[in-house]
């Protein structure tokens, strides 16, 4: 039976308790249960996976549901059916079903898979540790392609970077993207990994306030605006991937950053040994110079738009661009 390849597809606190997939509940209609039953399981398996690749998600379910209830049905079933429920981004559903499948005790070539794909939707939830274990439960020694040792390793090193691990995340992270570029096969996860290095960066640049004496505002400003700097260069290569969701969230946080920036050295006391007058005349100085923020966000707002018109890529992450772009004041 087909089955996609091990890692590379698109995937996508507090331990939450286990909820399994209730197939029962999920049952496709009768009608549809009686022209099922006249087909090979091989042959509808077929069917549903043709589906799922030509982004037929309801069909592809309903396939699916009905192969995973059946008692000798392939334990593939419940896999792609987990990567159904990724792909329509219901993750603590995909979550629930990958948990019924390893209860089965699938076949030892579909496990890490299942793992796998697990552990990216427990990172993209926030649950991290999580992640990280159900990546330690994927072997590594001696079968791995290139490829997708790549692919492991960036997965682990933005759950390690999101975590808190800041440092192992990011060696991690440079070791496994520096192995290679572009790869039309990774570009969903090296694009993953590059945008984590540029939010780690623009994360550290929103970090420095400048509340502190003359001195310190200077050097910390400096510093954030060398973050942003080196999270723009991150993002070159999240570019490079040609993969619509990071590319927007790249440059949706690239505006945000500027706008921020702007916020702080407005907000920013002015030094103790001006009158007055000349504070304010300081505060009008600081408010002309840092409005070249506001038309960078203006721009990344923007090229993230252009961005999902090339890719036809629309939904909340173009919606909010838009909005974002088209709140911004008029200079």
């Amino acid at each position: 039976m087909m089955t996609l390849s091990l890692l590379t597809l698109l995937a996508c606190a507090a331990r939450a308790p286990v909820v399994l997939y209730p197939l029962d509940q999920h049952q496709p209609p009768a009608a549809l249960v009686g022209v099922f039953a006249t087909q090979s399981p091989e042959a509808l398996f077929e069917d549903a996976y043709t589906r799922l690749i030509n982004d037929d998600l309801e069909g592809a379910e309903q396939r699916l549901v009905y192969l995973a209830s059946l008692p000798d049905g392939p334990p593939e079933a419940l896999y792609h059916l987990g990567v159904v429920y990724e792909l329509r981004g219901e993750l603590g559903t995909a979550i629930s079903a990958y948990d019924l499948l390893l209860t089965q005790s699938p076949p030892e070539s579909l496990a890490p898979s299942v793992h796998f794909r697990r552990g990216l939707c427990l990172e993209e939830l926030g649950r991290f540790e999580e992640a990280l274990k159900a990546f330690s439960r994927v072997p590594t020694t001696g079968g791995l392609s290139l490829n997708d040792r790549v692919t492991y390793d960036v997965a682990r090193g933005v759950a390690m970077l999101r975590s808190g691990r800041a440092a192992k995340g990011r060696e991690l992270l440079n070791a496994a993207l520096s192995a290679t570029r572009t790869d039309e096969e990774l570009g969903w996860i090296l694009g993953k990994g590059w945008y984590h290095l540029a939010r780690y960066e623009l994360d550290q640049a929103a970090a420095l306030t400048f509340d502190g004496p003359e001195r310190k505002q200077k050097r910390d400003m400096q510093a954030r605006a060398g973050h942003i700097l080196d999270a723009e260069a991150m993002l070159v290569h999240v570019v490079e991937q040609r993969e619509p969701e990071w590319i927007l969230r790249g440059l949706l946080d690239l505006g945000d950053a500027y706008i921020s920036f702007r916020e702080d050295m407005l907000r920013a006391p002015p030094p103790g040994r001006l009158t007055e007058e000349q504070a304010s005349l300081y505060r009008e100085g600081v408010d002309k110079s840092t409005k070249v923020l506001v038309a960078k966000a203006f721009n990344a707002y923007d090229q993230a738009i252009i961005v999902a018109g090339t890719f036809g890529f629309e939904g909340e992450l173009t919606n909010t661009a838009r909005a974002r772009r088209d709140g911004l004041p008029a200079s």
